[in-house]
Formats: C-alpha cells, sequence, structure tokens
C-alpha cells in the first residue's frame, strides 16, 4: 500500500516536471515567433521609408537643378554661376570624410572624380550631410550627426557608407548594440542598400544611437 502511494507521487511529481518543460519550450517559441515578426515588420516599415524618401530626395534634387540652372549671381557688373549647387555638378569631398583603400580618388579644383572598378567614372555630387540625412531616414534613427561617413564603391557605383550603432533588443529582452550602415549613392543621394548583422531578424531595434563607448557584443564570452 505505501509502495503504491509512493508511486503515485514520484508519478505525479514526473508528470509535473514535464508540464513545466513542455510550458517553457512553448513560451520560448512564442517569445522567438512575437521576435521575428516584429523584426519583419519593422523591415517592411523601413523598406516603405526608403522609398518614400528616396521619391522626396529625387524631387528635392529636380527642384535644385532647376534652380541652379535657372539662378545666376550678379556682381560688380558681372554674373557668375555657382558652381557648387545641386546635383549637376561635381563638388569637392568633405573634410572628416574617410576614402575606402581600394578606389583612387582623384580631384581637380572643386570636383571629386572616381574611377569605378568597371571603368566608368563617378563624380562626387553629394555631400556627406546630406547622405548623413538619408541614412538617418532609411536607418530609422532620431539623430546621425555622429555618424561615420567613407567613401566607398558599392554595387559599381560611388557611395557614402553611413554607419552608426542603434539599440537593439535579442528576442524581445536582452539588451544590445548593432551596427547598422546606409550605402547612398553619391551622385543621386538615392539609397542603394542597408547592411545589419544576420541576427537583425530576432532584434526589435530602437531609434535610440548608441554611443561607441557603450557597445556591447551579443555574442561576446
Amino acid at each position: 500500500m505505501v509502495d503504491r502511494k509512493v508511486y503515485k507521487k514520484q508519478t505525479l511529481s514526473l508528470i509535473m516536471q514535464k508540464s513545466v518543460l513542455i510550458s517553457v519550450f512553448f513560451l520560448s517559441v512564442l517569445v522567438v515567433t512575437l521576435a521575428t515578426v516584429t523584426a519583419l515588420y519593422g523591415s517592411v516599415g523601413s523598406d516603405t521609408s526608403a522609398s518614400t524618401s528616396t521619391g522626396a530626395n529625387a524631387n528635392t534634387q529636380a527642384s535644385a537643378n532647376a534652380s541652379s540652372s535657372t539662378s545666376t549671381t550678379t556682381s560688380s557688373g558681372s554674373t557668375s554661376s555657382n558652381t557648387n549647387s545641386g546635383l549637376g555638378v561635381g563638388i569637392a569631398l568633405d573634410s572628416g570624410v574617410q576614402v575606402d583603400s581600394g578606389i583612387t580618388v582623384q580631384t581637380t579644383g572643386s570636383s571629386t572624380k572616381v574611377i569605378l572598378s568597371n571603368g566608368n567614372e563617378a563624380t562626387l555630387k553629394v555631400t556627406s550631410n546630406e547622405a548623413k540625412q538619408t541614412a538617418q531616414a532609411n536607418l530609422n534613427v532620431s539623430d546621425c550627426s555622429s555618424c561615420t561617413v567613407e567613401l566607398s564603391e558599392v554595387k559599381a557605383q560611388l557611395a557614402y557608407k553611413v554607419t552608426t550603432k542603434k539599440q537593439a533588443k535579442v528576442l524581445g529582452f536582452i539588451k544590445t548594440n548593432m551596427d547598422v550602415t546606409a550605402n547612398v549613392n553619391a551622385e543621386t543621394n538615392q539609397l542603394i542598400s542597408i547592411q545589419k548583422p544576420w541576427w537583425s531578424f530576432l532584434a526589435v531595434e530602437s531609434q535610440t544611437s548608441a554611443s561607441a563607448s557603450s557597445t556591447t557584443n551579443a555574442y561576446a564570452k
């Protein structure tokens, strides 16, 4: 009789343990699913924002070109055009912009040109601040003034690589920072692509940029 009671208690205990394990398993699956869905919907929203921002930039650039082609400055009876206004002419590379060692920059007066890997010549027509504004809209960050900028070649196009660190939560609760980069065409100011870590689909991103001093690695041991 005693053995039967002990057996029933052991069986009940075993069932409860298995129930707890099953509950924990399904809870983990639910958390991962929610994080994935959130990341996917956030990506869709970012892509939509990128398309809207690109269209707005194109309209702004077209207006700037029209304005620069028709406006002139008269001084002491002479008329001269603004050679650095709009996207129709080349401009000098801003100070503080890093240059990828894989490209060769040629500077002639106020014009900056780069020979791409396919042999085509590209002319710098977008300032680093304009590229930062495009990156800020497409990376969905509140401030990109401290973003790092590198002039490089992306998909056979002259591009600015605008990089910042964003605060994120992997699976919705593991806090970390991740590097995100917007590749912006340096001739048209249009977004080429966005680079994120492979695990970003598991993370819920914040609009807040993380400072370099507080950088953490989600996989650091």
